[in-house]
């Protein structure tokens, strides 16, 4: 439980250096020791290159459940689609942060269950390898796509 409890916190905490608001009252909510204004209110330059390197909580967590490092391929290219092409869409802006909001939370449900590894594994091949495909051939509409099918089919199945 105390792994779960950390790893969620970790989440959270990734989610307010990311820029979610919504994060730190949850921080302060489950641990108020660790919660801190003071880190929301870093320097613009920081607060942006965080955004750019984190926030990518659900693949994150599945290549972190296969070893790979936060610098691996998918989570660079993820990365990439996000903050050059999602982020231009009319939609990007709020579907990134509905996404900062509810990834956190799903990925502390699925890490509390004893077969987390299998379903990042389902995860991996059920979104995240044809996404990436999607990507690496110009096709981000349909990237976008299942990423959203992703996402509310997960919010569906762990926070309901």
């Amino acid at each position: 439980v105390i792994k779960n409890f950390d790893k969620a916190l970790a989440w959270y905490e990734k989610a307010r250096d990311a820029g979610n608001e919504d994060a730190e009252k949850y921080i302060k909510k489950i641990d108020p020791a660790r919660s801190s204004s003071s880190s929301n209110s870093s320097s613009s330059s920081s607060s942006s290159s965080s955004s750019k390197s984190g926030g990518c909580f659900i693949t994150s967590a599945v290549c972190d459940s296969f070893g790979k490092p936060d610098d691996c391929y998918e989570l660079t290219t993820f990365r990439n689609f996000r903050d050059n092409w999602l982020s231009t869409q009319p939609d990007g802006k709020n579907l990134i942060a509905q996404y900062y909001e509810i990834a956190p939370k799903i990925v502390a449900e699925i890490d509390k269950l004893p077969s987390a590894k299998n379903i990042y594994q389902s995860i991996l091949s059920e979104y995240l390898q044809p996404c990436l495909k999607f990507i690496e051939e110009g096709e981000n509409l349909k990237c976008k796509n299942i990423y959203i099918s992703m996402v509310n089919n997960l919010k569906e199945k762990f926070l309901t």
